[in-house]
């Protein structure tokens, strides 16, 4: 009777020990599995702004379990919005956590003013702009070319009629790229409508260089314009002439 007494009290010690390891392994499984930092994005530190690519403004993690968290709140999307309120104005970039989905750029451009104004567009949960990225507008790409040609074996040169057009834009170029071995005169003419001649601007190309003439124009003046060439020593032209209506320029 003492020898069962004592081999039941030695089977339950064993199962103990065993149960205890068995629980200690699980509570190590779960806290390997659990949520935790991945990946962690700073704010970008005062000095660093002006030359930053990308302004962090607010701290934020990346989680482990897909999940984003910024000031203590967790958000399930990270989106990425970009646009502009001006055509004028370089393009914006906002990295908004969210818990909505979609947002527009509208939506994220009122948020960004109203906090920067002590305000809020969105509430707190539902999302929140973590980061600001500005992109310098690149050069628009030609949108015509109203004439294209060389120009050789010619003291005076002038084009026919070209046709700036409404939707293409309120600005004409002129480039010529002289290869002769003394200087030109490159002028662009604008006519009303009677055919009167008005010179709009002349540009001097120096020898073996390039030139251009930019003219920017108010949209009742579009119409007709013509370009001459006047080689000033009086001997032969040699060159490129291309003439441009452009988009509007984003300086």
């Amino acid at each position: 009777m003492k020898k069962t007494v004592l081999f039941g009290m030695a089977l339950l010690c064993t199962l103990g020990l065993f149960g205890c390891k068995m629980q200690k392994e699980q509570e190590k499984v779960v806290e390997d599995e659990g949520v935790h930092v991945v990946n962690s994005f700073a704010k970008t530190p005062d000095d660093q702004i002006e030359t930053a690519e990308e302004v962090i403004e607010i701290s934020y993690d990346q989680m482990s379990d897909d999940t984003w968290c910024a000031n203590g709140m967790t958000y399930a999307y990270k989106l990425e919005v970009s646009g502009t309120m001006n055509s004028k104005e370089p393009d914006t970039t906002y990295t908004i956590l969210s818990n909505r989905y979609p947002i527009s750029f509208e939506q994220a451009f009122k948020e960004s003013a109203l906090t920067h104004a002590g305000n809020k567009f969105f509430d707190l949960e539902d999302a929140v702009i973590v980061a600001v990225r500005i992109s310098e507008r690149k050069m628009p790409e030609v949108q015509c070319v109203l004439h294209e040609e060389e120009v050789s074996g010619e003291k005076k040169f002038n084009t026919n009629f070209l046709w700036g057009r409404h939707e293409l834009g309120d600005t004409i170029e002129v480039y010529y790229k002289n290869e002769a071995d003394t200087p030109a005169m490159v002028t662009l003419y604008r006519y009303n409508r009677i055919a009167a001649q008005k010179e709009l601007g002349t540009v001097a190309v120096a020898p073996h260089s390039e030139g251009v003439y930019t003219y920017t124009f108010e949209g009742t003046n579009h119409g007709a314009y013509s370009v001459g060439i006047v080689e000033q020593d009086g001997k032969a032209l040699a060159g490129e002439l291309r003439v441009y209506q452009l988009e509007e320029r984003y300086r």
